[in-house]
């Protein structure tokens, strides 16, 4: 067995096979191969679905090896690596003290049945040990690891530094037909790029989960960010903070992918359903859950998002307005519309809005979440905006939420909300306006007002943890202790 592999779970024989890599994703793997995936069956990367696979070979890497890649003492140039990979193989960047430098390439991938797995090897104590860092800013393909449209990889374990993007995903064009499918990055730790962290655009069936993304730069630097209308998606377990914009992003981008010329907004192409290979200006079927998105810029961005979940995840603290769900046109399909928003907390310590629906972004069901408008200092703000609706938005359905501080602009509360004009951080176990807490230092007590509040709902039956609810549930998404 290689030395320090098996430490971060993934245990390699020299002979070539990978005999599991459970440990290295976060809570386990929200949906397993061959299982479906809002109701479809699943295509996504069989190294993250399949807790039993086997790599067909693996090759080892370094940042300088000269070897044939057979074996750790004859490890292959990283570049040649790329190059000469075949569905299946698992390639292992050997750890090193020192950063890769470099911005590596790949133009080719695996399939459904073999992906390309580019592994990380992890240092003694399951920490990440390779570092890649691309000196790139301006050229988007001056990336850490830049992948042009190869089907099936997987991204596991990097710190990634620098460069335009940290990891960069992007399929072959717009429509759905020409969309990458099968990307999974997973555990790496993505930091200082001129752009994004993570970045994936037309993509379809990736799986971004328990990744760090920060100190993304001022052009346009989101957290983690998915682009240009990508489909059946799923965001979970990663924590961002310190980015120069959004903490994340979905944005379909319908203005630039539907308006180079022949595609109108109202044309099925760019508003279409994604179950019938349309709507290159929506992204539909994503689900984005247990989170921790703080202290970035701005919160995250929901643009022309379609029948997706955004449940159990904490969005706080930002130096402007937190949570938008909208769109950038007048189609009303293309708003931000029939989702499930569940269990989340969201607190803004700005008088920008803590959570707004604009522009048709109508017809969600916004259930069992806690709203909180803060003022810098920590109490409950009167001039804060908590919630803001416009007029297009008349069909939302609105279920046991609780505000506390700020104004409720374009609606009036439903029946089983509650707000409060008072903020006692008290009320968890250990609040902290910096992240410094962690997710667990906004886990409620049993104690506090919003405690066994909501009702149980099949979208939400676990909290961030993975615990099960019982009814009657505690709001937010951290069962109170």
């Amino acid at each position: 067995m290689p030395e320090g592999v098996g430490d971060a779970g993934a245990d390699l024989l020299e002979s070539g096979v990978a005999v599991d890599h459970p440990p290295t994703f976060a809570a386990d793997r929200a949906v397993l191969r061959g299982s479906t995936f809002f109701g479809q069956p699943e295509r996504f990367n069989r190294y993250y679905t399949d807790a039993t696979y086997v790599a067909r070979r693996v090759r080892y890497v370094s940042m300088s090896g000269s070897g044939d890649g057979t074996s750790r003492d004859s490890p292959i140039f990283a570049q040649q690596a790329l190059l000469d990979a075949e569905p299946g193989d698992m390639l292992v960047f050997l750890r090193s003290q020192k950063p890769y430098e470099g911005c590596y390439t790949l133009t080719h991938g695996g399939t459904y049945d073999a992906p390309l797995v580019l592994y990380a090897e992890r240092n003694a104590d399951g920490s990440r040990g390779v570092e890649i860092k691309c000196s790139g800013t301006e050229n988007k393909n001056e990336s850490c690891l830049n992948l042009m449209s190869p089907d099936y990889v997987a991204v596991d374990g990097f710190v990634l530094a620098g460069g335009s993007y940290g990891v960069r995903g992007e399929g072959k064009g717009y429509a759905a037909s020409s969309h990458m499918r099968g990307l999974a990055v997973l555990n790496v730790d993505g930091k200082n790029s001129y752009r994004d962290p993570i970045f994936a655009a037309q993509t379809d069936w990736t799986v971004v989960q328990n990744n760090v993304a920060h100190g993304a730069g001022k052009r346009d630097g989101h957290g983690i960010y998915l682009s240009n209308g990508g489909d059946f998606n799923l965001v979970r377990y990663n924590e961002t903070f310190g980015n120069a914009a959004a903490t994340f992003q979905v944005n379909a981008d319908p203005s630039y992918v539907c308006s180079p010329g022949d595609i109108s907004f109202t044309d099925p192409e760019c508003d279409g359903s994604a179950l019938e290979g349309k709507g290159r200006g929506v992204s539909e079927y994503v689900l984005v859950e247990n989170n921790f998105f703080h202290n970035d810029d701005q919160g995250p961005n929901f643009t022309s998002v379609r029948n997706s979940i955004v449940r159990n995840n904490i969005s706080a603290f930002h130096t402007h307005h937190n949570v938008s769900f909208w769109q950038e046109t007048e189609n009303p399909k293309l708003g931000t519309h029939s989702n499930v928003i569940a269990h989340n907390l969201f607190v803004n310590a700005a008088d920008l809005h803590v959570v707004q629906f604009i522009a048709s972004s109508t017809n969600n069901r916004v259930a069992n979440n806690m709203f909180v408008s803060l003022t810098p200092d920590g109490h409950a703000s009167t001039g804060g905006v908590v919630m803001a609706v416009d007029a297009s938005v008349n069909g939302n359905r609105y279920e046991n939420n609780f505000y506390i501080g700020g104004k409720v602009n374009g609606r009036v509360l439903s029946e089983g909300e509650r707000a409060e004009v008072v903020f006692d951080a008290t009320w968890f176990h250990g609040w902290a306006t910096d992240g410094a807490s962690g997710v667990n230092g906004f886990v409620p007590k049993t104690s506090s007002p919003f405690a066994k509040f909501g009702k149980l709902l099949a979208d939400a039956e676990r909290d961030y943890f993975g615990s099960p609810r019982a009814e009657p549930v505690d709001l937010g998404p951290l069962i109170a202790r």
